[in-house]
């Protein structure tokens, strides 16, 4: 018998018996037909009751597995913290320029800490005494960073020794011819400015720069003018700075490299792609220094929400592991 004249027979037979229990079913009187839905409620009921605890209780072993099975990789894998007495963190911002932008331009502050980023990090140092370093750009949507005022230089100064301020770029669009020819020029505005308006104690000692780019000859101006500390990539296989592949690559697995009188700091963890908090901490646990990082822009607005949770937990977490915040100096 062909597919197709099984599939019609199917359906005839099927069509049929539905016609017949229709036909049973309209014969029968009003109490009839109650009794009868009465009894198939009842058993769908007991039915539902009967599989709906089978699901939840096949739902709370598979609950207290992953638990479990989580509890073991974490014994497994993690490592043991340090118990060094000499344990730090440091924690900055890239492509900050928005909240330097917002004092300039909003009269009715009269104070930094009106401004809602400075305030959330003035909130952090004074309940778990972290220090911030914050690597701005020179440029960027209508500011300029050599157009800031010196209104808050005295507070600034005041609280430079947790809130600091470095270079990061020219502006936020990344070009590596232009980074490189105008370094210097940049280099020198954007230092320039923050001595200004802020006082040579907000100076940050240590850098990140843009796409973690720099040539010999950037590296050159940065030593020119007392830097030696970078802040390398935080991902794996990718080139920080002046170094090589293979240099890069050793950074990344020894999280710290000496090259020609500069020191490279491994960045360990980016807020915004924390996942597993505080698994991605707990990883860094015996490791005696831990560099943690995020943007500005990560920071503001509604849709962050979950970012500003997570660097406070992070910063939390490292006072109570008795992490001492620190510049990297």
């Amino acid at each position: 018998m062909s597919e197709g004249l099984m599939c019609l027979v199917c359906v005839i037979i099927c069509s049929t018996f539905s016609i017949l229990i229709s036909s049973w079913f309209i014969r029968l009187n009003h109490n009839e037909k109650l009794y009868i839905k009465s009894i198939l409620i009842g058993k769908l009921k007991n039915d539902f009751m009967r599989v709906g605890k089978k699901i939840i209780f096949s739902l709370i072993s598979i609950i207290v597995a992953l638990i479990a099975i989580f509890s073991v990789y974490i014994y497994v894998s993690v490592p043991i913290p340090s118990n060094s007495q000499n344990k730090i963190v440091q924690i900055s911002f890239d492509d900050v320029y928005l909240c330097i932008k917002d004092l300039k331009d909003t009269l009715r502050y009269t104070s930094v800490f009106q401004q809602p980023f400075f305030k959330s990090l003035k909130e952090l140092h004074d309940v778990y005494g972290a220090v911030f370093s914050l690597y701005v750009y020179e440029k960027a949507d209508n500011f300029v960073i050599t157009e800031v005022p010196d209104k808050f230089r005295n507070e600034f100064i005041e609280n430079s020794e947790w809130l600091k301020f470095g270079y990061h770029a020219i502006e936020p669009r990344f070009d590596k011819k232009e980074q490189s020819l105008e370094f210097e020029r940049s280099f020198l505005n954007v230092r320039k400015s923050i001595l200004h308006w802020a006082g040579k104690s907000s100076l940050a000692p240590c850098l990140r720069l843009h796409y973690y780019f720099a040539d010999d000859s950037m590296i050159a101006i940065l030593k020119k003018y007392k830097v030696y500390h970078l802040l390398g990539a935080d991902d794996e296989g990718r080139i920080s700075y002046n170094l090589n592949r293979l240099q890069s690559d050793s950074l990344y697995a020894r999280r710290a490299y000496i090259y020609d009188s500069i020191y490279y700091h491994k960045t360990d963890i980016r807020i915004e792609r924390m996942e597993c908090f505080p698994l991605e901490l707990l990883n860094y646990q015996n490791k005696d220094t831990i560099t943690l990082f995020s943007h500005e822009w990560a920071m503001n607005g509604h849709r962050n929400i979950l970012n500003r949770i997570k660097l406070r937990q992070s910063i939390k977490w490292l006072a109570k592991n008795n992490y001492k915040f620190t510049f990297l100096e």
